[in-house]
């Protein structure tokens, strides 16, 4: 089985008010469930740090990598065209 990170907010964020993580188990063996408590809809967006610290230990943590994949720069061609590659 593939390993699955859940991340859930929970409450609406008040002023002043930190965002704290929690983890909670899942109902399978390869789930992972994070709650950002006072973190409102928008967690990759308005906590961005947090998320990506929590995405990037999941991922350190189940590929078993040193360094995660990084997108390659994006390569003029010889007809002057910008192409952009995506890491997948």
């Amino acid at each position: 089985m593939r390993p699955v990170l859940l991340m859930y907010s929970e409450h609406f964020p008040t002023p002043g008010t930190p965002v704290t993580l929690r983890e909670e188990p899942g109902e399978r063996l390869n789930e992972k469930i994070v709650r950002f408590e006072h973190a409102g809809h928008l967690i990759y967006r308005e906590h961005f740090e947090q998320f990506v610290k929590v995405v990037t230990a999941f991922l350190k943590e189940y590929l078993k990598m040193e360094e995660l994949p990084t997108v390659p720069p994006s390569p003029v061609f010889d007809d002057g065209h910008e192409r952009r590659f995506s890491a997948v």
